[in-house]
């Protein structure tokens, strides 16, 4: 899921944002409902706000893999903070107001297809951001580029990637969101289920890169 639609985490922050998690999460066939996000640490777990923070592992459970995240971003449970939005960050409020939705209306629906979102710390307006969706069958690079095509992005490239996780598909693209131009990575990892797909966004390709190859290297399948 390609989210370009994160602003940032204070309120006179602008929004970047082009499309909405809702058209976005309609190109990925066969998204099921998330499930609890884990870490591997206790500052990393669920917590009664549906955010956590700090430095570790995730693990996205509907989707079967565990993987590595950067120091200080903080992993967000869609469906807690659903049932009290006011606790949401402001990145995602933004988010809500970007697409036009109340904030818990617009979590109902992160939650119906995303199995864990992380987010970074704003920076430009924007939060760079990892989400993960369970795909029921292993995806191709054809796959891939067909699900950035239907949300506008473009692609730079594809490649395969051994992981512990067996061989990664990954696709790199842009994608515009307001003035800001959006870098993004999509692998598709190997899962006893299928696959889980894990999209990287940020405004630095560089940063999008070493997020990318943090998680590449550290993927594993949960156990």
């Amino acid at each position: 899921l390609a989210l370009s639609a994160c602003g940032g985490d204070s309120e006179g922050s602008s929004s970047s944002t082009s499309s909405s998690a809702e058209s976005s999460a309609s190109s990925s066939e066969g998204s099921e409902s998330p499930s609890e996000s884990a870490s591997e640490s206790p500052s990393e777990s669920e917590s009664a706000e549906g955010e956590s923070g700090g430095e570790g592992s995730v693990t996205a459970s509907k989707s079967g893999v565990t993987f590595d995240v950067p120091d200080g971003w903080t992993t967000v449970d869609p469906s807690a903070l659903a049932k009290d939005p006011d606790k949401a960050p402001q990145s995602i409020k933004t988010m809500a107001e970007t697409a036009g939705q109340p904030v818990d209306q617009f979590l109902t629906q992160l939650s119906q297809s995303i199995d864990v979102l992380v987010m970074g710390e704003a920076e430009d307006g924007f939060s760079p951001n990892i989400n993960v969706i369970p795909s029921p069958q292993a995806l191709t690079e054809s796959d891939l580029k067909a699900s950035l095509a239907q949300q506008s992005a473009t692609v730079s490239g594809t490649e395969e990637v051994d992981t512990d996780s067996g061989k990664a598909t990954v696709a790199t693209y842009t994608m515009s969101a307001g003035s800001q131009t959006v870098h993004g990575q999509m692998i598709a990892v190997p899962s006893d289920s299928g696959a889980a797909v894990i999209t990287v966004s940020t405004i630095d390709k560089d940063e999008t890169a070493e997020v990318a190859k943090t998680i590449t290297d550290s993927v594993t399948k949960a156990s």
